[in-house]
């Protein structure tokens, strides 16, 4: 049976980057990773992120992702300072997601000692990327006095 994987030659390579994976699988941290391995096994970090890189592309190959969608999002700012300030939108942009859920996220929890919480809504969804920058276009183009 082929493995799907690069094949690495290099000894001391291979097993770095076989601790990497470790790593990756353990904490998540990719760069943590290959930094930890490459000084361990005494290997260049860019040569170990280049056949992590490649092994982690060849495990994904044949995987079916979903189709994505392309959504028209916009940051949302809230105030928490002295006084509740409503919230205001700062700018509208066209970004690709699987789902309306997966692109709706909070980067900061609503804390009263930060003076504000962020979050990203999706104000509108479409097929193509091209439908969702003409739609942008065009509401920019309606919106330009405001």
């Amino acid at each position: 049976m082929a493995s799907k994987y690069p094949y690495i030659a290099d000894k001391s390579l291979y097993a770095a980057v076989m601790y990497a994976c470790k790593i990756i699988r353990e904490t998540g941290h990719f760069n943590r990773a290959v930094n930890t391995a490459a000084k361990r096994y005494r290997i260049d970090a860019g040569r170990l992120e280049t056949a992590l890189r490649q092994r982690q592309a060849a495990g994904q190959t044949g995987k079916k992702r979903g189709k994505q969608k392309w959504f028209v999002v916009v940051n949302q700012h809230a105030n928490y300072g002295d006084y509740w300030h409503e919230p205001f939108f700062t700018r509208l942009r066209v970004e690709r997601g699987a789902s309306k859920q997966t692109k709706e996220k909070i980067l900061h929890e609503p804390d009263f000692e930060q003076d504000d919480t962020i979050s990203v809504r999706v104000v509108k969804e479409f097929e193509t990327k091209k439908e969702a920058e003409s739609w942008l276009d065009d509401w920019r183009r309606e919106h330009a006095g405001d």
